[in-house]
């Protein structure tokens, strides 16, 4: 898996490249663990180039947005291919998040 990210004036949008999976999970944690401290910007998560995500990856999605929530900030995701919006919508996330 490859991660980048790109700061804008008020967003840090992370590109997640690859799978998102029980073996890669928590090395995108551990990527976003970085933007933990950045209290006036929010986070979008753009998923054009994610081929897949596993429950480990929803989890790391859902604690991530959960932190965002409580340092009122918006975590949002982007460029949702089929696949991975298909996991988004069975596991119910879709209602969780703000997609674009």
């Amino acid at each position: 898996m490859k991660i980048t990210h790109q700061t804008d004036k008020d967003t840090i949008t992370v590109y997640p490249e690859g799978k998102i999976d029980s073996l890669s999970a928590a090395e995108f944690e551990q990527y976003l663990d970085q933007f933990r401290e950045e209290e006036n910007n929010n986070l979008e998560i753009d998923c054009r180039s994610l081929e897949y995500i596993s429950s480990a990856g929803l989890r790391v999605l859902l604690v991530n947005a959960k932190r965002a929530q409580q340092q009122s900030r918006l975590l949002t995701l982007r460029n949702l291919n089929d696949n991975v919006k298909q996991v988004l919508d069975l596991t119910g996330f879709t209602t969780l998040f703000s997609i674009v």
